[in-house]
């Protein structure tokens, strides 16, 4: 059996890039997740389904949401590339963590000259968090062209298919005793925030 989110709207106007192409191997090799990614040409990122906020950093430049449909699925909303070093300058936010949301809601207001200015990219990153760990699980099924101009809250970019077949809850309860831990040193300037 399958469960399919409705169709995620794009949280902001701009030209589509593949997240092949993201200067960061995080994102262009899907270590957080699946998805698209947009250049934006617009300042204000907007609510892409109704769902609830189930974090926002404190910084404010990325927000994990979860669409009411289907509460397991998180999805990452990441502004630009190294953002995280702006420590929350240029951005506005006007929600908090576990606020319900309505899809168009404002979330983020971020000013896009001191983002080019000051982070490495502008480019803002829609990400399925759950496709990392379950790939089988989850399944991306894009409605928007993967290049190309979007419209934030008039163009539609993906919807989310989770597979609840019996295979997947065995893999699941196999694996919910496994742990692993491991010490390492971080030396990027923007630490391990993922």
């Amino acid at each position: 059996m399958s469960l399919k989110t409705p169709l995620i709207k794009a949280p902001l106007t701009g030209i589509i890039i593949p997240l092949s192409q993201i200067e960061d191997a995080v994102f262009s090799q899907k270590m957080v997740g699946d998805g698209i990614a947009i250049d934006p040409a617009s300042q204000i990122l907007f609510a892409p389904f109704d769902g609830v906020v189930s974090f926002i950093h404190p910084s404010k430049h990325a927000i994990t949401l979860k669409p009411n449909d289907n509460p397991e699925i998180e999805i990452l909303i990441h502004i630009g590339i190294d953002t995280v070093l702006m420590k929350g300058s240029g951005f506005t936010s006007f929600v908090k963590n576990g606020q319900n949301v309505k899809t168009g809601d404002k979330l983020i207001e971020f000013d896009l000259n001191q983002i080019i200015e000051k982070a490495k990219s502008p480019h803002t990153i829609i990400l399925v968090t759950n496709t990392v760990n379950q790939p089988e699980k989850y399944s991306l099924q894009f409605a928007a062209s993967k290049d190309g101009f979007v419209q934030a809250l008039k163009t539609d970019l993906f919807s989310v298919s989770t597979q609840t077949t019996g295979a997947t809850s065995k893999s699941s309860s196999s694996n919910s005793n496994e742990s692993y831990q491991q010490t390492f040193k971080c030396v990027v300037p923007s630490g391990l925030h993922a």
